[in-house]
């Protein structure tokens, strides 16, 4: 089954941290790589991801991790 997901809901870093609290037993997978690569694009611009402080960037690394382990190497 295929269930599409829209997350721009999620706004700030205390959102994602409630998210990933619930969320444990959902598991996350893109149809494809352009698809995975545009959100992940989506959310680093949504959440200024380069200048969040480093504890707040292993946060939303953690939200991009729950797409099927889609970062796999650091995007600092």
């Amino acid at each position: 089954m295929i269930i599409n997901i829209t997350d721009s809901h999620i706004i700030s870093i205390a959102q994602i941290k409630e998210f990933l609290k619930v969320d444990s037993a959902i598991k996350f997978k893109a149809v494809s790589k352009k698809e995975k690569y545009k959100w992940i694009d989506d959310v680093l611009n949504r959440f200024k991801y380069f200048s969040l402080r480093k504890k707040d960037k292993g946060i939303v690394r953690e939200l991009h991790c729950q797409d099927d382990r889609v970062i796999s190497t650091p995007i600092d």
